[in-house]
């Protein structure tokens, strides 16, 4: 993957130093690409699938908040990444399954937020889960279409920084031309590596969010523990990306991302409960 990207960036006659910076500090990822949709009925129960119905052990309720059942968006097999090396942080066995609010009234920057979106991790044995129907109250409508999912490696880029901005010889469009033959046109749902950002840096945002600070205003350096939080922002890591996706029926705003974040120290613990999503959109 790196002869690939080394050689896509010579085509864009980036200097060097660009190349140097985007390629030294690129991280892997795993992408999740949407095979053929067949229902839940042609998907095996336990598998990674976005869309459709959870897989859920019995004594697990359908999560919900503020009254009303959050939408699932997929669930991810910890035995199916495991051959992927960027995989090495993540659990080696069970299923890690998503939701977030149908309203999609949370973004991330209000603590009050925490709740509209739940990351439920399951270690036991798939033979008792249970593909797990909607709750009676809930829209079939916000049920998102069911796909199996498939993995691909790919070297993630980090977000370019003014300096290195500054460093391409072909500006700012060489850059876009470069990225979007890299990552093509499919959307962008990944586990791990760097974010495709759309509105910019967001672990300063997780770390304060989860901490209480509300940071919608632009008044959170305001906050008397400003400083004092500001310590943990590198701890926070990319969990998972999910890319609006019409074959799929997702739509985050407006053609946007969900971002799911997690602590260095909860990732090593297998300790999902303290997750922090951003939505960003264009």
């Amino acid at each position: 993957t790196h002869t690939t990207v080394k050689q896509q960036l010579t085509i864009y006659s980036a200097s060097p130093k660009y190349q140097e910076n985007l390629i030294g500090q690129s991280r892997p990822g795993i992408r999740l690409d949407c095979a053929q949709a067949g229902g839940d009925d042609a998907i095996p129960v336990g598998v990674s699938k976005m869309g459709g119905l959870p897989d859920l052990p019995p004594d697990v309720d359908w999560p919900k908040w503020k009254g009303r059942s959050l939408d699932f968006l997929l669930q991810l097999s910890m035995a199916e990444l495991r051959d992927c090396r960027a995989s090495a942080d993540l659990p080696k066995r069970g299923l890690l399954s998503f939701f977030y609010d149908p309203e999609q009234e949370t973004w991330g920057f209000d603590p009050e937020d925490g709740g509209s979106w739940r990351v439920f991790y399951f270690d036991g044995p798939v033979k008792v889960l249970e593909r797990r129907p909607a709750p009676a109250k809930k829209s079939q409508s916000s049920t998102y279409k069911a796909f199996r999912l498939r993995f691909q490696e790919v070297l993630t880029l980090m977000p370019l920084t003014e300096e290195m901005i500054e460093s391409l010889e072909n500006g700012w469009d060489s850059h876009m031309d470069f990225v979007s033959d890299l990552v093509g046109d499919k959307p962008l749902h990944q586990v791990l590596g760097h974010p495709a950002e759309i509105q910019g840096e967001m672990r300063l945002e997780c770390q304060l969010a989860a901490n209480g600070v509300y940071c919608g205003d632009g008044t959170e350096e305001t906050h008397p523990r400003y400083a004092e939080l500001t310590r943990g922002t590198e701890d926070w890591r990319l969990l998972l990306q999910v890319d609006s996706d019409d074959a799929a029926g997702m739509m985050w705003g407006d053609c946007g991302r969900l971002y799911f974040w997690i602590k260095e120290q909860d990732l090593a613990q297998s300790n999902f409960d303290n997750v922090w999503m951003i939505l960003q959109c264009y």
